[in-house]
């Protein structure tokens, strides 16, 4: 492994490739920690012990200028080597391979804290999605970008979007025979391929932006509601907070990146409500173009 140095945050341990590079990024490692980064035997690995750093979107935003339009360095787990990226693996949340990203889907954690929605991803089996940009603007890989991850849904029909076709075609029948709406839409858009349907699992990278969701002033539930009516009643009513600006500068840089990276079309980055039946507010205020 020539010239490679390892880095240790918040206990973590994060493998940057070409060292010598540390020195394009001034505002994001002290000369010292640079210069014992860039200077060894070459092959060796060499750890530095420093306090936590979080890396905020102005840390991301001059990174993105210094080091222009380079394409992201994917390793073979499918894990990214950038400093703009902090790796924070939780392989409970993969699934099958991904041998294709054909589009990325934003989300809302519905959480209010990065630190939460981890903990969610420590569950055998849990969902989630590939990247988390936390409230500050720091960016986390939570999933290899070459496994699945379960973050999209049930997908809605993209033909009746673009008014391409009716809601007759979504009608019960012998190829179709699913009493459900929702199940029967989903099987028969999985038919289809992106860009003529929406991206699913199968084939899209997720981005979770850390955001609440609650119960506008003068909204609550019936009293004499059930837990489950109640359930209902919130997820009806109500709104995610707002995207703020250093998670916006993140999300357009790291949707930026990745369409470079991967080749994805501008035109398959979705959010959350768009492609599935979710509260139509969840990343309404996220920004990436």
């Amino acid at each position: 492994m020539a010239a490679a140095a390892v880095l240790v945050r918040q206990g973590e341990r994060v493998l940057c490739r070409e060292a010598v590079k540390m020195r394009s990024f001034p505002k994001l490692y002290s000369s010292q920690d640079r210069q014992r980064l860039v200077t060894g035997d070459g092959d060796s690995l060499h750890t530095v012990h420093r306090p936590r750093r979080r890396w905020p979107a102005d840390d991301i935003s001059q990174a993105n200028k210094e080091e222009g339009n380079h394409m992201l360095h994917i390793d073979e787990q499918g894990m990214i080597m950038n400093a703009g990226i902090m790796p924070r693996r939780f392989n409970q949340i993969e699934r099958q391979p991904l041998h294709q990203v054909q589009g990325i889907i934003v989300h809302q954690t519905g959480s209010s804290s990065a630190t939460s929605t981890f903990n969610s991803y420590t569950r055998a089996n849990a969902n989630g999605a590939h990247f988390l940009i936390d409230k500050d603007g720091t960016i986390y890989q939570t999933a290899s970008v070459k496994k699945r991850t379960n973050h999209v849904g049930s997908l809605l029909a993209r033909c009746l979007a673009e008014v391409r076709c009716k809601p007759s075609e979504f009608s019960r029948s012998p190829q179709a025979p699913q009493s459900s709406l929702v199940d029967r839409m989903h099987k028969l858009e999985m038919q289809k391929s992106v860009p003529v349907r929406y991206p699913s699992n199968a084939d899209s990278l997720g981005i979770e932006i850390v955001g609440m969701p609650s119960l506008p002033p003068g909204k609550s539930a019936p009293a004499n509601a059930t837990p489950l009516e109640k359930e209902r009643y919130f997820n009806q009513h109500a709104v995610y907070e707002a995207v703020n600006n250093a998670q916006n500068v993140s999300l357009q840089w790291l949707v930026n990146q990745l369409i470079a990276s991967l080749s994805i079309p501008q035109t398959e980055v979705f959010r959350h409500p768009d492609v599935s039946r979710k509260n139509p507010t969840e990343a309404s205020t996220a920004t990436w173009q």
